[in-house]
Order: C-alpha cells, then sequence, then structure tokens
C-alpha cells in the first residue's frame, strides 16, 4: 500500500522505502519452506516446496495481467498496489486464523529484530563444515540463475525489438513453463528419483540454456528455448529446497530454510550489478554467459564434493 502512496505523491522516496519493506518482508518464503518442511515427509518435500514455486510462478503470471486491467479500468497507476495491499491484508488474516504452529516440539522463543541478521545467515552457511559444500552449490545456482530476470527483458528488446507487450508474453510463458513443471513433471518425476538425480540433469540443462540461448540466430529459437530454461529452473528451485532440508534436523529447518534464504537474496543483490558491469564492459550476451558459468560451478560443487559428503554422514548413521 506504501507504494501506492508514493504514486499518488509523486514521491521516489516512498516508492524506495516500500520496495525495501517488501525485501524485508521476502522473508516469509523461507518460513513458508520451513513450515512444509515440518509437515511433510522428506521423500515428500520436493513436490511440497514445488507447489510454492508454482504458487510463485502463478502469481507471476496473473499478477502483471490483473495488474494491468485493474490500471486500465480504474485510470489510476496506484490502484493495482492498493488492491495487492488488500490481497496482503486478507493473507495476514487468513494466516493468523487457520496456519497452526507446525513445529510443535520447539520452545517458543521471541528473539529481537536485527538487520544483520541476513549478514548472519550468510556467515553461518559457509562456517559450518557439514552444510558448507551444499550452500555454496544453492548460492552459485542462485546466483546464476539471478542474472536471467534482470537481463532478459533488455536483451528481447536491444537485441529482437521487442516491445512492452511481447517482453510481458514472454515473462509470462517463463511463469507458465515454471508452473506447469512444479506442478506436474515434478510431481511425475518424484515417482522414480530422487533430489540428487533430478538435480544432475535439471541444473546441467539451465546452465546449458543459460549460456546458449542469448546466441539463436533466431526469435523463433530464442522463444524455443523458453520452456528449456524455465522447466529445469522449476525442477532445480524445488529440490535444491529439499536437499537442503534433508541435510539438517527437524529444528533446524526454519534456520536452514532462513540461511537459504539469505543465500538468494545476497545472489539477487550481487546478479544485476556484476552483470550490468559486464553487459557495458562486453556485450548484452555476458550476463547469461555467466550466469550459466555460476550454475554449472555448482554443479560441480554439488555433485563433487557435497553430495558424496551426505552420503558418507547418510552410511555413518
Amino acid at each position: 500500500m506504501l507504494f501506492g502512496v508514493g504514486i499518488e505523491l509523486g514521491s521516489v522516496a516512498l516508492l524506495l522505502v516500500s520496495r525495501a519493506i517488501a525485501g524485508i518482508a521476502a522473508g516469509n518464503a523461507a518460513i513458508a519452506q520451513a513450515t512444509i518442511a515440518d509437515v511433510t515427509a522428506p521423500k515428500d518435500r520436493a513436490k511440497s516446496f514445488g507447489l510454492i514455486g508454482a504458487a510463485f510462478g502463478i502469481g507471476f503470471i496473473l499478477g502483471p495481467l490483473l495488474a494491468g486491467w485493474i490500471a486500465s479500468v480504474s485510470a489510476d497507476p496506484a490502484m493495482p498496489m492498493w488492491v495487492a495491499g488488500g490481497l496482503g491484508a486478507l493473507n495476514v488474516l487468513f494466516v493468523a486464523v487457520f496456519l497452526p504452529e507446525t513445529n510443535k516440539g520447539a520452545q517458543t522463543s521471541h528473539a529481537g529484530f536485527t538487520l544483520w541478521k541476513g549478514v548472519r545467515n550468510i556467515a553461518m552457511a559457509f562456517r559450518e563444515a557439514e552444510t558448507r559444500p551444499l550452500f555454496i552449490a544453492s548460492f552459485l545456482y542462485l546466483l546464476g540463475f539471478g542474472f536471467l530476470p534482470p537481463f532478459y527483458g533488455v536483451f528481447l528488446v536491444n537485441q529482437w525489438g521487442f516491445d512492452a507487450a511481447q517482453v510481458g508474453m514472454a515473462f509470462a510463458a517463463v511463469g507458465v513453463c515454471v508452473s506447469f513443471a512444479q506442478l506436474v513433471v515434478l510431481r511425475l518425476l518424484t515417482r522414480r528419483f530422487n533430489e540428487r538425480q533430478i538435480l544432475r540433469f535439471s541444473l546441467a540443462l539451465v546452465a546449458f540454456s543459460m549460456i546458449t540461448f542469448s546466441f539463436m540466430p533466431s526469435v523463433a529459437l530464442v522463444i524455443a528455448m523458453i520452456p528449456l530454461t524455465s522447466i529445469p529452473q522449476g525442477l532445480s528451485m524445488a529440490n535444491m529446497a529439499a536437499l537442503i532440508s534433508r541435510s539438517v534436523p527437524a529444528n533446524r529447518q526454519g534456520v536452514a530454510m532462513g540461511i537459504n534464504g539469505s543465500l538468494m537474496a545476497l545472489g539477487s543483490a550481487l546478479a544485476p550489478a556484476v552483470g550490468g558491469g559486464a553487459s557495458a564492459i562486453a556485450n548484452i550476451h555476458m550476463p547469461f554467459v555467466l550466469g550459466g558459468l555460476c550454475i554449472a560451478v555448482a554443479w560441480f560443487v554439488l555433485f563433487l564434493v557435497a553430495v558424496p559428503r551426505q552420503k558418507a554422514a547418510e552410511a555413518a548413521e
């Protein structure tokens, strides 16, 4: 709602403050994942995390479409923000009334709010020897994919002359593919394969498609690459979260998901800065090449270091 106030008043400062608050509230994603981990068996977590990702994907499709329609009908650019704020308030009420505490064995504590919590989470990820390789792999994957959203639209406009509507349709296609992957493909694959097996090919596909799609010689091939990038991305997102969840005990699910959320935020902050500099120095292809290389390194860290350690720990139990 504060974003709507900023639009009405023409205040850039309020717009920036509202985005900062939204960024802080994005930590709810880690809480949602921890809640899912508390109420599902380890073998079902990838599918359950996939539902969260699918919900984001559906929102990614419907949000821009509804916002555009509401703004057009109301002739008020702030109206979509008021509607979004109202939906957020309804969600708070729904959670307060219908969502029970899922971590029954935990003692309730009230920790003071600190802006340094995310920094401490990141430090913790690289400090604990048992989970360090897994979190490094997750960070490299999240950093790599973080290059795509900020530069995808710019690439389509500069390289192929897309207008705003066409860019919106391309992003909607990404959302459709991610949702399809997490609602349909993931459920089929988890009947026969575990998280490690799925990540072995999904991460490799994301890395390959990230590096190659911007070099496609025609717009038709660029569009054809959307499912080749988005479907394995949807699979990787859910299975990486499930693999991290499996690696920690039940009483540390919230901590693990919080750490991964902090790593996601760090990757989302670094990728635009690095990608912008790389594209200015070289060309528009560089952000996608760097992203694909990061994901390729994540694959090697995961399967040459993290997974062997996990298997050794499981064998010792």
